[in-house]
């Protein structure tokens, strides 16, 4: 898989989000996106996608390995109330170096999402 992947990988998880509105027959305010190598640019598209919510929020992006051993992050969209707006998950067997620079040694970061 070369750089350039990402893109297919945007098209399979917007699929399979798809097919769960679908069959839920519902709106679908959290899914998972399962990858092979979870990426920094991914996140950062879905907090840019996120920043366009109107009013003041913020964002809790978490970090686990899972008992697989894979990693599981999550991201979660809370109004100033805390009442959460958005959820997002993606799932993968690594997280690029750029992901993992971010985080550093904490498993938590909370972005400031005002628009």
């Amino acid at each position: 898989m070369g750089k350039d992947d990402g893109g297919l990988w945007d098209i399979i998880g917007a699929v399979a989000t798809s097919m769960a509105v679908i069959i839920g027959g519902a709106a679908v305010v959290a899914g998972v996106i399962f990858l092979v190598k979870i990426t920094y640019d991914a996140i950062r598209k879905y907090l840019n996608k996120a920043r366009q919510i109107p009013g003041s929020h913020t964002a809790e992006l978490l970090k686990q390995r899972i008992d697989s051993g894979k990693y599981k992050v999550v991201c979660n969209v809370f109004n100033r109330s805390g009442k959460k707006l958005e959820s997002q998950a993606w799932e993968g067997k690594e997280i690029d170096s750029e992901l993992q620079a971010e985080f550093g040694r904490k498993d938590k970061i909370v972005y400031d999402l005002t628009a």
